[in-house]
């Protein structure tokens, strides 16, 4: 997810920075938008993600 996240939706720069296929991440995307519900297609909760992320690395 923070891999996406920081690609800003870029499936392809998003495998490449996970050194996987892009099917791999989209794959995971929907494994757990299945889980969650994460919003992705908000722009809001995607930059609530991304300081909710960033706020555990401390």
């Amino acid at each position: 997810m923070r891999a996406w996240l920081e690609a800003q939706g870029d499936l392809a720069a998003a495998a490449e920075r996970l050194r996987v296929h892009p099917n791999t991440v989209r794959n995971r995307l929907r494994a757990m938008s299945r889980l969650t519900p994460l919003g992705l297609d908000d722009a809001r909760k995607r930059l609530a993600m991304i300081i909710g992320l960033a706020a555990e690395e401390e």
